[in-house]
């Protein structure tokens, strides 16, 4: 999601048409990318307003591909941030919640597929939890 935020500002730099092509092209909602880039923004100048430095508020360059202490701390916080929305993967789209219940990953999620899948973790964060089954309490959850 951060890559993809990073890439989208990077195309934004270069005009409206580009910044149309990038999520075009990657399938991403700009409305979307526009409100969280807003969000981002008033968030910087809240900290701001109360004191954090304005150099900790620099962009940071973090490596997708391998290693990064850096982005390791990134996912921590936000891991924390959305707990106890975390769940663990199971098979196939069933994951376990944190209340040890049963859910699935929802069929629009990014992390479902008709095909096997190998994720390098087995834990999620998601942002929704929708009930599937009111009977039996299935929940239908959407993954981050």
């Amino acid at each position: 999601m951060l890559n993809a935020f990073q890439c989208w500002e990077d195309a934004r730099m270069n005009g409206e048409e580009s910044e149309i092509r990038f999520c075009d092209s990657k399938m991403l909602s700009m409305p979307t990318l526009r409100v969280t880039w807003e969000a981002k923004n008033q968030l910087r100048d809240l900290m701001n307003s109360i004191g954090f430095p304005e150099e900790t508020m620099c962009p940071q360059v973090y490596n997708y591909t391998g290693p990064d202490s850096k982005l390791d701390m990134v996912v921590a916080l936000l891991t924390m941030g959305l707990y106890p929305n975390v769940c663990f993967h199971k098979d196939k789209r069933k994951v376990l919640t944190t209340e040890s219940k049963a859910a699935l990953i929802h069929k629009t999620s990014v992390n479902c597929s008709k095909f096997e899948q190998n994720f390098p973790f087995p834990f999620f964060v998601f942002g929704e939890k929708v009930i599937l089954n009111l009977q039996t309490q299935y929940w239908c959850l959407y993954i981050i």
